[in-house]
């Protein structure tokens, strides 16, 4: 289990720095998730792999056999292999409600990895209320963009408010404009019931970082593209760390077999 969730750990940390370089976020509509859920089949399929040859090494030390009387405790079977991540990837998005887009890096202007829970504005005011609810999703979720465990949280406001007046102009005047809005941030730009903007709990750092970005790209789609914009997890235990190798043994003992066409 350790060995299994520490090579987890490592293969979707090297993903997201490829991706990083890749300018791949968890801010992409649909491809998000679907990048992600790739991500995590890989690394389940390779931590497994990792962990047989493990298990296999040490068993076989400790039996002191032969090389060639030596016998696998388990067998790395392709079939079983895509089985068993594919059970891991129905507990990560069903059991643990988790998606799949938590396991890519972040774009600091819009809705974070860790953008669990929001709170919706009705003005363009931060009340007390407001500021205790932002406290209480940080210490369930942490830093909607990194992921990061602090005392105190900031009210980070999505989409930033330099670029609420762009948007209301755009969106008045090119249709396809209010569509990427509504679809990156789910709210309706025009409308006069809700507030276009959402508070996330965001940690000092990014909140500082966030400002430098804002200031420097004042354009809303060059700062999509502009560089610098990514941001990566804190490196601590995330819950898509876990990777359940007993499910492994189970289905490579019961001699699980897959049929494709």
């Amino acid at each position: 289990a350790v060995v299994s969730t520490q090579s987890t750990a490592i293969e979707i940390r090297a993903a997201q720095h490829v991706l990083k370089h890749l300018r791949v976020h968890s801010g992409l509509p649909i491809a998000s998730s679907i990048i992600g859920g790739c991500v995590l089949s890989g690394a389940f399929m390779h931590s497994t792999s990792t962990t047989v040859k493990v298990t296999n090494s040490v068993y076989s030390g400790i039996t002191g056999k032969s090389k060639k009387k030596r016998k696998k405790l388990f067998n790395s079977c392709t079939e079983t292999l895509l089985c068993s991540a594919t059970i891991n990837l129905s507990i990560f998005k069903w059991g643990m409600k988790q998606n799949f887009r938590t396991v890519l890096p972040s774009h600091i202007i819009l809705p974070g990895s860790f953008s669990n829970d929001s709170l919706s504005l009705t003005s363009a005011n931060v009340t007390k209320y407001k500021k205790r609810v932002i406290q209480e999703i940080g210490n369930s979720h942490g830093c909607h963009h990194c992921g990061a465990k602090v005392e105190k949280y900031m009210a980070d406001h999505i989409p930033p408010t330099r670029y609420l007046s762009e948007f209301s102009y755009l969106a008045r005047t090119k249709s396809w404009h209010r569509s990427l809005f509504q679809t990156l941030f789910q709210r309706d730009v025009l409308s006069t019931q809700i507030h276009p903007q959402v508070l996330f709990p965001q940690c000092r750092p990014c909140s500082n970082r966030q400002g430098a970005f804002v200031n420097k790209h004042q354009n809303f789609l060059r700062g999509l593209t502009g560089k610098g914009g990514i941001v990566m997890h804190k490196f601590r235990f995330q819950q898509y760390f876990i990777f359940l190798f007993p499910i492994y043994l189970v289905l490579d003992k019961i001699n699980v077999t897959v049929v494709f066409d």
